[in-house]
């Protein structure tokens, strides 16, 4: 299941839309929502203290753990002893069976009841999850007590088949905190009954006029003020308050408490920050962030209020995009919801900050929308724009519609249907959520006198099985954009999912087939592909193509009415590439339509156009404009000319094919490439995480190209893990939406005794302490060496002993080990076998040699050394931002370079091609020595080359007697250095720097002014942040950054004097300052 596909949404509190309505069925086969299919059996099945849960070997550690949690519930409230066992099923009875069936739908199960066995199967941990939930349905209602029940005579299960799978892959529940703040633990009770019922969505509403809910530690009046009302609305009085303080709001590590609790029973939490009305609570802690600057109040009255967020500031929007950046780091939802709905515009009408931004942008009101609405769909453009560069999608209410939908933006279509009728005839992805069937803050019976206060309306519980989201008013097309309508785990025929543009569209396409590079990521940018004809053209022109072309593609595909033609015969032809020839088809089926050529002669001219045969394309070129007839006079040819094209537009059209002809792609093969290109970027747009992990391990020998795919899981937001002696496979794993590194990648370390680990871990159980690993090795491939690397490594990180401890201790103890294995094979007695069974017969056997552990730079270094790259950190790291301000070159793009130079086809190309870097080009480059190797030249003197590694790989320095002489003594491996020299271009080799001069990176960089915010206000920080932009310009000597919260954050760039230093001494205190 992929979590960012959406389908059925549900405001407040439903517990059974999911799969189909309700059948006739025995009050015994309680489950909610009903399965696709369920077949009673006869007899039951019962529970007992020597029932056995069992878990084959294919079942992954996230269903292992379902079923532990399962027994574990069972022995707590049934007084059980049931046991989670791994292994192969036995044909035992009194068992409960976990199976692996991948041919069953994602989410799904079968369930299967007789009175000597329960078998359960899926594909996935979350079908395991659920099938659990319906067993827990069927078994008595004691078992979602916390404590062993009494009252239970039996605990057993009515026998019976079903097969389920959920119809959408949305199943959401929204909860409104803001207006009635809810505690954690009633939060999580919530989570629970969503769980119980198999939703997978909880849609957080975490702010409103009514409270703000959410620490943001950049604002913390938002939650000092804005968490408080001073009184309530009583029931529907609006005239009437309780005169009672209301408020409370979640911290940020109760949220991340709560988000790991949900995630445990495969729900994903949607959080919604409403913008840019009902936001009265973030105005009364922030007044300037209003049209009018307040004084505002948290509201205790419910409705509608004419404050809302001031489109016209910029200060705004700097609000939105700081509180935006806690949030998306506090959930890992793809999605973030940003309401959108109920936004008044009478301030934005009168207030001179948002219509001048209005004029500014050129919003006119017209018949579909006022400007001010215009103004608003800006306002959720650049929120969008936003949370895409930060990997998130926007959703929100059908209101933003209004002015026009943010361009790649999800609409909860709340006010009824049509709503998302609407957005998904614009092509929009819908999740349908109308109030008239889904609000369940609605009366259920038309008794309002005995149901508790509801906001008022009538949603019986039929009205809400009766509900169906595609609506029939919708074509085919249209009905795909209720997200989730298509099956999720297929790619669409059509390949014309948008999700899979995004990336291409947002340069994020590293790892895609053809589509790497740097050159071609920013063509793509800016090319903004919707379809797979865009692909396809984009691989025929970068790759060799004609790229003086690209330009002209891009700017007609923008405007393709206004996209020039030589001549009206070429519409047709060139229409599909706006008027570019861009295949070598295209060259064929113009010289076939305009000017009469057979097949075979169409191809013929392909061909001496490509191969530049000037003597055959001068004939060609009088048959294509004038025809050519037989000794007979029969027209062989008819030429452009008697077809109605004159000579001037042929003689054109033979120069342009011709001139593109010398690059050109044949559409078949580029086609090839587009879909394989296709293929790759949905597998990383929809399993983002075992999309990477196969990547890597695809990459294992070359550590070129490791580097940069490590960079993208971290801008991916995916941890990649150390090895583990407890979950690490051979090669890349996923684990729990991280990438486990493998053993097998382990220097010293080879497949024969990764095999040999793994098969005792999957047999015995995982290793409880090193000592207990040690003494299960007896497989020679495990060898001193091997264990060694291993530790290096980290693998054994998880237990109690420091990795500095294991490699002074490890010797020694499999020294003991094999000392007992000899005197126990040849019948001696020792003191082991006298020991008292209570004594810990570790501490008697073997003794550690305690260590503290290694430093940070060593254990990155032995990781380094073992693993070939660094996995827990780099060097580098913290130097980031500094070396990027310092440097022009990374190994990354000259890496980029390299590949260049090995696909171009001739120099006319290559020169096209290379205006970033040349031969002879001053640099400068940083980095980490890795190796340096020392040679004398014919003539007696000293050089060297140095391997020297930065973020994204490394590049060989080459060190001739002057620059060596000078520094020498920095060239030592694992020195951070600068390295300023000139780039060494030759066509048969790799780039390489010629260095002038090398010296340790510090020594002659820039200072950085670092200014400490901690506790300052708000007036101080404008202060602050006024200075910053005054002495910011052209002629920065000092990079300036800010500390909040134990973070630095840089902030551009001034120009520096004493002065100016004194000046931002005074404005924020001299002890806040630190260069």
């Amino acid at each position: 299941m992929k979590k960012h596909l959406f389908v059925l949404g549900v405001c407040l509190l439903s517990l059974s839309i999911i799969s189909c309505k309700q059948q006739n069925a025995p009050n015994t086969y309680s489950v909610i929502p009903y399965p696709n299919s369920l077949v009673p059996e006869e007899g039951s099945f019962v529970f007992n203290k020597k029932t056995k849960m069992i878990c084959t070997l294919s079942l992954d550690s996230a269903s292992q753990e379902v079923v532990r949690n399962f027994s574990a519930l069972l022995n707590n409230v049934a007084g059980l002893k049931t046991e989670c066992i791994v292994e192969e099923e036995k044909g035992e009875k009194n068992i409960v069976f976990f199976d692996l069936d991948t041919s069953i739908a994602n989410e799904g199960y079968s369930l299967d009841i007789d009175p000597s066995k329960i078998i359960i199967k899926a594909s996935s941990a979350a079908g395991f999850y659920y099938a659990v939930q319906s067993l827990k349905q069927l078994l008595p209602i004691a078992v979602y007590g916390d404590k062993e029940s009494d009252s239970v005579e039996k605990w057993e299960v009515p026998c019976v088949h079903i097969d389920d799978a959920p119809r959408f892959s949305y199943r959401g529940m929204h909860l409104d905190v803001a207006r009635h703040f809810f505690s954690v633990d009633e939060v999580k009770r919530y989570i629970d009954l969503l769980a119980m019922h198999k939703l997978n969505v909880f849609h957080w509403h975490l702010t409103d006029d009514q409270g703000w809910r959410i620490e943001i530690k950049k604002y913390p009046k938002l939650t000092e003020v804005g968490s408080i009302r001073k009184h309530t609305m009583v029931e529907k009085n609006f005239d009437q308050y309780d005169n009672t303080p209301y408020g409370g709001y979640y911290t940020q590590d109760q949220i991340r408490d709560i988000v790991n609790y949900a995630k445990e029973r495969f729900i994903t939490i949607i959080p919604e920050v409403d913008l840019p009305g009902h936001m009265v609570a973030a105005l009364a802690s922030y007044p300037s962030l209003g049209c009018t600057g307040g004084p505002y109040e948290v509201q205790g009255m419910w409705g509608v209020h004419p404050d809302v967020l001031c489109a016209g500031k910029e200060e705004t929007y700097e609000f939105v995009t700081d509180v935006l950046s806690e949030v998306i780091e506090l959930f890992p939802s793809r999605y973030i919801h940003i309401g959108g709905d109920e936004c008044p515009k009478d301030r934005w009408k009168k207030c001179p900050l948002c219509q001048a931004r209005i004029r500014k942008l050129g919003l006119k009101t017209d018949k579909e929308h006022t400007a001010e609405e215009r103004l608003q769909s800006y306002f959720m453009t650049r929120v969008e724009k936003f949370l895409n560069e930060n990997d998130r999608q926007i959703i929100g209410w059908d209101e933003i519609l209004e002015g026009g939908a943010a361009p790649n933006a999800t609409v909860m279509s709340w006010r009824g249907t049509d709503g998302g009728v609407q957005a998904a005839k614009l092509r929009h992805n819908v999740v349908m959520t109308p109030n008239t069937y889904l609000y369940f803050d609605y009366y259920q019976s038309e008794d309002t006198q005995t149901e508790p206060l509801a906001i008022g309306s009538y949603v019986p519980l039929e009205r809400v099985y009766d509900f169906e989201p595609v609506p029939d008013t919708l074509d085919n097309d249209s009905k795909k954009y209720i997200c989730g309508h298509l099956s999720y785990q297929k790619i669409r025929k059509d390949m014309n999912d948008p999700n899979v543009y995004k990336l291409w569209q947002n340069g994020e396409s590293v790892g895609i087939f053809q589509f790497e590079s740097q050159g071609m990521t920013n063509f793509m940018k800016e090319l903004k592909p919707d379809c797979l004809e865009d692909i396809i053209a984009g691989v025929s022109l970068y790759r060799p193509g004609p790229m003086d072309q690209i330009p002209r593609y891009i700017k007609n595909k923008k405007d393709p009415e206004n996209a020039e033609y030589t001549h009206p015969s070429l519409i047709p032809i060139l229409k599909v590439t706006y008027g570019c020839m861009v295949y070598q088809e295209q060259v064929m089926q113009i010289v076939r339509d305009l000017a009469g050529y057979s097949l075979g002669r169409a191809d013929l001219v392909r061909r001496a156009m490509g191969k530049k045969k000037l003597d055959v394309m001068a004939k060609e070129r009088e048959y294509f404009i004038h025809g050519q007839t037989d000794e007979n006079g029969n027209v062989v040819i008819k030429g452009c000319i008697r077809n109605g094209i004159d000579e001037a537009s042929a003689n054109k059209i033979f120069d342009e094919m011709a001139e593109f002809a010398k690059y050109a792609f044949n559409k078949s093969h580029a086609a090839a490439y587009a879909v394989v290109s296709y293929r790759t970027a949905y597998l990383k747009a929809y399993y983002p995480d075992e999309f990477m992990a196969a990547t890597l391990n695809s990459f294992l020998g070359n550590l070129d190209k490791i580097p940069m795919y490590i960079d993208e899981c971290k801008r991916l937001k995916i941890d990649i893990l150390k090895p583990d002696i407890n979950k690490s496979y051979t090669k890349f794993t996923v684990d729990n939406g991280k990438i486990r590194f493998g053993l097998g990648s382990v220097k010293n370390v080879g497949i024969a005794a990764v095999n040999a680990i793994v098969k005792e871990r999957e047999e015995n159980g995982t290793y409880e302490s090193f000592t207990d690993f040690c003494e299960r090795m007896k497989n020679e491939t495990v060898n001193k060496k091997c264990i060694e690397s291993l530790i290096r490594a980290g693998a054994f990180d998880q237990f109690e002993q420091t990795r500095a401890t294991l490699l002074a201790s490890f010797e020694s103890i499999l020294d003991t080990i094999q000392d007992t294995n000899r005197k126990s094979f040849a019948g001696q007695v020792t003191m082991f076998d006298l020991a008292n069974p209570e004594d810990n017969v570790n501490e008697l056997k073997y003794t550690f040699n305690e260590q503290k552990e290694c430093s940070e730079k060593d254990l990155l270094s032995m990781e380094k050394e073992m693993l070939g790259i660094y996995i827990s950190g780099h060097p580098l790291e913290k130097l980031r931002t500094q070396i990027e301000s310092e440097t022009n070159i990374n190994s990354m793009k000259l890496k980029e370079f390299a590949n260049l130079q090995a696909t171009v086809l001739d120099e006319g190309e290559f020169i096209a091609r290379k205006n970033e870097f040349k031969d002879g080009q001053f640099v400068k480059y940083a980095g980490i020595i890795t190796s340096v190797k020392k040679k004398y030249t014919k003539n007696n003197t000293i050089m060297a080359f140095v391997t020297v590694e930065d973020l994204y790989g490394s590049v060989e320095i080459i060190v001739f007697e002057n620059c060596y002489q000078e520094s020498s003594k920095y060239l030592v491996e694992e020195s951070i250095v600068m390295v300023e020299g000139r780039l060494s271009i030759r066509e048969d080799d790799e780039p390489k720097i010629v260095a002038r001069t090398i010296k340790p990176f510090g020594d002659n960089t820039q200072k950085i002014l670092t200014i400490d915010i901690n506790g300052m206000d708000e007036p101080q920080k404008d202060k602050l942040r006024g200075l910053i932009r005054f002495f910011h310009g052209e002629r920065n000597n000092m990079p300036v950054q800010i500390m909040e919260d134990g973070d630095l954050k840089p902030c551009g760039g001034i120009y520096l004097t004493d002065e100016i230093l004194k000046e931002f001494e005074e404005t924020v205190g001299k002890e806040r300052i630190e260069i």
